[in-house]
């Protein structure tokens, strides 16, 4: 395919061949493709004495900036007027002047792009691919790239987080390039909706969908995405100089309060280990009683309330309860010699 490099050579326009048996060639200069160059004038022309926005090459004509202050269709009309000359070039202009071959002319092709076309399609040497129109359309969506990570696949066009399967069975979320660069994989995505993305690897498209952490962009477009995140930007400025404020606050209370404990500091030994950890022990067996009385509190709240006997049931089930924490304390924390002195010195 012969192409013009000024107008190719972008990532929307390298998409459509990214993914298909085709080869590029950028035309070097204009002579190259004098077909693309004829098209230009072909539909200029197309507008002559009927715009009076339409601006040649020449100074007077840029000099006097006549595109710009005469022009008037909207981009959705220049659309609709563009598609229409299509339909019509391609049906019916007769390209007197096309170099016809000896079979051409045998097969009575008429000298109609969409003729021609349709001939060569016919009568091309080599094989085709088969390939169904949804694959071909896929192959077809804009591209971009995406970034393997532990957790998740980045798109960093529109800094959104993926799940796919496929990197995921392949372990790519635990191989690094040189430098600990994250791997980076072509990816075809389609702008009017952002919950599925398709990683582009050798053994075809394979799927990825919104990872859970921005569910709240299911549905949406990535243009609306973008627009959001524009709109949101504000607010989180102003929030991020809140929380610098609130936090120079907090970071010079703690020098404060360490300066403080600095200059009031004693020194003195460290008391024994098995005493730090009797004295965790006895404040576990305290707060599991703590616990058990919330416990009885929220049974005898929900379930006894309508009962006759709520009482005596809620008694006995609260005796029971707080001896067992107790003889679970005495069973997993015996008191010895030690701790009979540590008990004494606290008394």
């Amino acid at each position: 395919m012969l192409v013009d490099h000024a107008e190719y050579n972008n990532s929307i326009s390298e998409g459509v061949v990214t993914d298909l048996p085709l080869t590029i060639r950028f035309a070097r200069t204009s002579s190259d493709k004098g077909l693309i160059e004829t098209m230009f004038n072909v539909f200029r022309n197309y507008f002559k004495g009927i715009s009076k926005s339409l601006q040649t090459k020449s100074l007077h004509d840029i000099s006097q900036q006549i595109a710009r202050k005469k022009a008037c269709l909207t981009i959705n009309e220049m659309y609709i007027i563009a598609s229409i000359f299509i339909v019509h070039f391609n049906n019916k202009h007769v390209m007197e002047d096309f170099p016809m071959t000896k079979e051409m002319i045998v097969d009575g092709v008429r000298p109609i792009p969409n003729d021609i076309f349709a001939w060569g399609v016919k009568n091309r040497p080599g094989y085709l691919n088969i390939m169904s129109e949804n694959q071909l359309y896929l192959k077809l969506l804009e591209k971009s790239y995406v970034s393997v990570r532990r957790e998740f696949v980045y798109f960093e066009k529109y800094g959104l987080k993926y799940t796919c399967n496929w990197t995921l069975s392949e372990g790519l979320q635990d191989k690094k390039l040189s430098g600990n660069k994250a791997i980076k994989l072509p990816c075809r995505y389609f702008r009017g909706m952002a919950n599925t993305i398709f990683i582009s690897t050798t053994e075809g498209l394979k799927i990825a969908t919104l990872h859970n952490d921005h569910n709240a962009f299911y549905g949406f477009s990535f243009p609306e995405i973008v627009a959001f995140k524009q709109d949101r930007r504000p607010m989180i400025d102003k929030l991020k100089i809140e929380e610098d404020n609130s936090l120079a606050i907090a970071e010079e209370l703690l020098r404060s309060c360490m300066k403080s404990a600095e200059l009031e500091k004693k020194s003195s030994s460290l008391p024994p280990l098995e005493r730090i950890k009797g004295n965790r022990d006895i404040e576990s067996i305290f707060d599991r009683v703590r616990q058990v009385n919330r416990y009885l509190s929220a049974v005898e709240s929900e379930y006894f309330k309508f009962s006759h006997n709520t009482d005596s049931e809620f008694k006995e089930i609260s005796s029971e309860g707080e001896y067992a924490a107790y003889e679970a304390s005495d069973h997993y924390y015996p008191r010895n010699d030690e701790d009979s002195d540590f008990y004494s010195e606290e008394d």
